[in-house]
């Protein structure tokens, strides 16, 4: 009977051990940062004071990294350490605006070859090292749906309100593309995977809008034959209208009318389709793809995120000035925001420089690259770059109740320093387990400062 008795109770120990053993083994478990939203974040803004009074209304990027900013009466170049502003040549300004002397430089374009291509006041320009050169006298009127881009071939594109132009990289050969809709606008255009143009083509006197699909052939726009239109029906025209290029191939659209909102053009299945952004205010005056392969709007003041969880952020949360807003992404990820009043703001995004993580607090990182931070909760946690894991640590683990600091020692350990059960104490992980040691003839509590 005594012999059954202790197996009973052998039995039940080992139950019990089974029972307890995942509980000590598994307490760590992975953790999910949260990535804090960089928009608002205000360290990663600052207000280029160095460009103030030089009136910016566009900027472009050239190959070695320097920035050119087209201004109200000038254009200036930016290394990363001094501005230095360029004044238009005398006998440009002779030329090309005799009765304005501070003509507006709409739109710039840095070419492959470090040409600059300029539209200022009504004219196309252009300057090399060897001076400027006026490409056309009047191209047109000109304001902020002026745009310029490089193709793959060298060449290039122009448009304004009453013209979509095809220049040869020399300049030498112009092509007129759209002879048609003289009487009409064209307000703004962008190109495809194919490198084919989107055109969109407002109807002046009736008030309605066509988006135009200009075929290329050997980097050239195809005859007018072969162009298709899909008409577009808005709650009335916005005055300023931007277009680009999204994710899976779909051209997304914005204006300045609020009512119109934000809509979505298909290329395979010929529709439009209609989004809803609550709160998002729908007055937008650009739109930009980034390097992530999200498109943001730029409002007044305020910004949208297009994408799968979608974000708006007015001019109080940014702290920007309630004007138009201009955003433009540079090669290193970090935005150039410019004010229609000539403001201009350097943000930088990108997790590759900084990332900041909410309910933590960056304590140290190991020889091996591991990172540790503490927790709101006073938690411990873990996260290895090399394998993406991240882990959390708690006082079932053998980790005291309330560490100060978490320090990484010469031999590779990691220390929490605190107090355990209102004691003096510290824990230290040797990579797989924590080890807890209290010294309550010490002291109520080790400081953040009391280890080294």
């Amino acid at each position: 009977m005594c012999g059954y008795v202790i197996l009973d109770y052998m039995l039940w120990k080992i139950i019990r051990l089974l029972v307890v053993m995942p509980l000590w083994c598994f307490a760590v478990r992975p953790y999910a940062p949260k990535v804090a939203d960089p928009v608002l974040e205000p360290w990663r803004w600052r207000e280029m004071e160095e460009l103030n009074g030089l009136g910016v209304v566009c900027v472009d990027e050239a190959l070695d990294g320097s920035f050119w900013f087209g201004n109200i009466g000038s254009i200036a170049h930016y290394d990363g350490i001094q501005i230095k502003k360029i004044p238009f040549a005398e006998e440009v300004l002779a030329e090309i605006s005799p009765t304005t002397a501070q003509p507006i430089t709409h739109a710039l374009l840095v070419a492959r070859d470090g040409t600059l291509l300029m539209c200022v006041g009504n004219s196309l320009v252009s300057r090399t090292a060897s001076g400027w050169k006026v490409i056309f006298k009047n191209i047109g009127p000109i304001s902020f749906e002026a745009k310029l881009e490089q193709a793959e071939d060298g060449s290039f594109w122009v448009l304004t309100r009453k013209g979509l132009w095809h220049l040869s990289e020399d300049f030498q050969e112009v092509e007129r593309v759209v002879k048609k809709w003289q009487k009409d606008d064209l307000m703004t255009f962008c190109r495809d995977a194919r490198g084919d143009i989107w055109l969109v083509h407002r109807m002046t006197s009736q008030g309605t809008t066509d988006l135009i699909h200009i075929p290329l052939k050997e980097g050239k726009a195809e005859g007018e034959e072969k162009w298709e239109t899909y008409h577009f029906n808005l709650k009335g025209p916005g005055k300023e209208v931007s277009l680009e290029m999204g994710p899976e191939g779909l051209i997304w659209y914005v204006d300045s009318k609020g009512s119109n909102g934000v809509h979505a053009f298909d290329p395979k299945l010929g529709v439009w389709s209609a989004l809803e952004f609550p709160h998002s205010g729908g007055v937008y005056f650009s739109l930009m793809r980034s390097m992530q392969g999200a498109l943001w709007a730029g409002g007044i003041g305020s910004l949208l995120a297009i994408r799968d969880e979608p974000g708006s952020y007015d001019s109080t949360q940014l702290a920007l000035p309630a004007v138009p807003l201009n955003v433009f992404e540079d090669s290193d990820g970090r935005w150039w925001v410019i004010g229609r009043g000539g403001q201009v703001y350097l943000m930088d995004r990108d997790a590759r420089h900084w990332e900041s993580y909410e309910d933590l607090h960056f304590e140290c990182e190991s020889d091996s690259g591991v990172q540790w931070f503490l927790r709101a909760n006073k938690n411990a946690v873990s996260h290895d770059p090399s394998s993406g894991k991240w882990l959390e640590y708690g006082v079932e683990d053998g980790r005291i109740d309330f560490p100060r600091t978490l320090i990484v020692s010469s031999h590779g350990l990691i220390w929490a320093v605190g107090s355990h059960k209102g004691a003096a104490a510290f824990s230290v992980f040797d990579g797989k387990t924590w080890k807890r040691h209290s010294h309550p003839e010490l002291a109520p509590l080790i400081g953040n400062n009391g280890v080294f």
